[in-house]
């Protein structure tokens, strides 16, 4: 039995789940169901039962794929007005806190694939890092919370973008959603900032001949260009998409030299899986991004016809 993790809304694991059906593979989707109670027993053996009546035990799975989502558990009502309650509360919280933890620890060995502690854990510097160490360009960054040390880096680099440092946030109001994006920094930005702010992440603003998203999936890399850059609107960020009139997409053959690249930057942090972001600039250089370990694969398989739903399905039934 494959076990999925995902979210109602995305359609990316329904088309998976499709070519699994196709293929006669059995498996369980869970998307926002609540667990309702959890047994943990000897040899890591664990059975949980969702709050829709499903029971999974994990000594029938036999392989795991994190798409979407959060393993939590269906709130429990304390008496909160006394103050045993409220200690037993913060108490039962911490908790379960550790069970999703152990969970997420005993999942990510049924299956390398993907997983939450691996996505959530995600870390952009060490991405970064893993790049250099790699072999391939960066470009310059800082981290830091004083404006001075901020005015001294865009004096130095002249264009400068900013962005975050570990998961994109999305704002919801009134059934819209606003989702953060790349953008420059200008010296009147930097002027409305306080001398001290949060943690912030600023980098060079690298030239762009056009852009790069590669899906990778163990060992194997398919690539789309996106030439993003024959429009103002997407410029500086691609997924500030153009709907009436979208970027051309096309599929595009890395290097065997960046593909090795690519396999230590993923050696490195332990990953089977991702999107990597990757900018071609100007001059023909290769210029390293980020990597996300739950990155859309929808965006490239289509336009190019990889048919990465197909092959993730087969991955799945091969781990089993």
């Amino acid at each position: 039995m494959i076990l999925i993790k995902s979210l109602a809304t995305d359609f990316s694991t329904t088309h998976v789940l499709k070519w699994l059906s196709y293929l006669g593979a059995p498996f369980v989707r869970v998307n926002d169901d609540k667990i309702s109670s959890m047994q943990i027993q000897k040899g890591g053996h664990i059975l949980l039962e969702l709050d829709d009546g499903r029971v999974i035990d994990t000594q029938k799975i036999s392989a795991y794929w994190y798409r979407r989502g959060k393993w939590s558990f269906k709130n429990i009502t304390y008496n909160k007005m006394h103050s045993l309650g409220k200690t037993y509360a913060q108490q039962n919280k911490s908790d379960r806190n550790k069970l999703i933890h152990y969970l997420n620890l005993e999942l990510k060995r049924l299956g390398d694939f993907s997983d939450q502690l691996s996505s959530f854990g995600a870390n952009k510097m060490e991405q970064l890092r893993a790049a250099e160490l790699a072999g391939m360009e960066v470009p310059d960054y800082l981290i830091t919370t004083s404006k001075a040390d901020t005015q001294d880096f865009l004096k130095q680099h002249g264009r400068v973008i900013t962005k975050v440092i570990h998961m994109p946030l999305f704002f919801i109001n009134k059934g819209i959603m606003a989702p953060t994006y790349t953008i420059p920094l200008t010296p009147k930005d930097l002027e409305q900032l306080p001398d001290y702010f949060s943690e912030s992440l600023f980098q060079t603003m690298v030239p762009k001949k056009y852009e790069i998203r590669t899906f990778y999936l163990e060992g194997q890399t398919y690539s789309m260009a996106i030439f993003s850059q024959n429009d103002d609107q997407t410029k500086v960020d691609f997924r500030r998409y153009n709907r009436d009139k979208p970027n051309r997409n096309v599929p595009y053959q890395l290097p065997q030299s960046v593909k090795s690249q690519l396999d230590s930057i993923m050696q490195h942090l332990q990953l089977q899986s991702g999107s990597f972001d990757i900018i071609m600039t100007p001059e023909g250089r290769y210029v390293f991004l980020e990597v996300n370990p739950v990155g859309q694969f929808g965006m490239t398989s289509i336009p190019c016809n990889y048919y990465l739903e197909e092959k993730i399905a087969k991955y799945l039934i091969d781990d089993n």
